[in-house]
């Protein structure tokens, strides 16, 4: 079996990768998964099935495909992201001077007056969204970059056991969204439990798991 995926422009909803998931399997020998959020088709295939025919059977569903190069780091720019120096000095700067009032207002019992919690919420807002905004980015850079890197797709079945407080779960809880695969969450406190994991793995079927060496 052969593995393509494809990169697919116009859809804009559910019913538009499920008319494109069926034209593809309609072709003999193929089986295909689209994902309609990262806007890419995981298709396997026998050898006498060429890409030019799974694109032609895209365009036929009335929508446009192209084959990507997993070797071509270039083609797909959506995580290839880095922001200068000079662009990210403004937002920490501009943070900082916003950080200052709140943590002082909030330490400080006797600065504090009547709805200092609302002031404090609009001086934070901006350093979470728009100071932060750049952290935000990587991180989504780096869930984009994994699902290209393991070619990871709808087939995947994700496990959630690390706890919320720790980075690593944001690769778990939203790893399984961007590459539009199943997501089994496992029981709270079961992470450092070998013998359960293992069962849930196998139960499960799951193909993603995250540990700490």
């Amino acid at each position: 079996m052969t593995t393509t995926d494809l990169r697919l422009t116009g859809m804009t909803c559910a019913s538009c990768a499920a008319r494109v998931e069926k034209g593809l399997n309609r072709i003999g020998g193929v089986s295909a998964t689209v994902n309609l959020a990262l806007e890419q088709a995981h298709v396997d295939h026998g050898a006498a099935v060429s890409a030019e025919q799974l694109v032609r059977a895209v365009e036929s569903a009335g929508y446009h495909a192209s084959v990507i190069d997993h070797d071509d780091r270039h083609q797909d720019d959506h995580w290839d992201h880095d922001i200068p120096d000079d662009a990210l000095r403004p937002r920490l700067i501009g943070s900082a001077l916003l950080a200052v009032p709140v943590v002082a207002v909030s330490m400080v019992m006797a600065w504090q007056f009547p709805g200092w919690q609302w002031w404090a919420l609009a001086l934070s807002t901006p350093i979470v969204f728009w100071g932060g905004y750049p952290i935000h980015r990587a991180a989504l850079n780096r869930l984009w970059w994994a699902v290209d890197e393991f070619g990871l797709s709808a087939r995947d079945v994700f496990l959630q056991k690390t706890p919320y407080t720790f980075d690593v779960s944001v690769h778990e809880l939203f790893g399984s969204l961007v590459a539009g695969a199943r997501l089994v969450v496992a029981r709270p406190g079961a992470h450092g439990d070998a013998r359960y994991l293992a069962d849930v793995i196998a139960r499960e079927r799951v193909t993603v798991v995250h540990f700490v060496p």
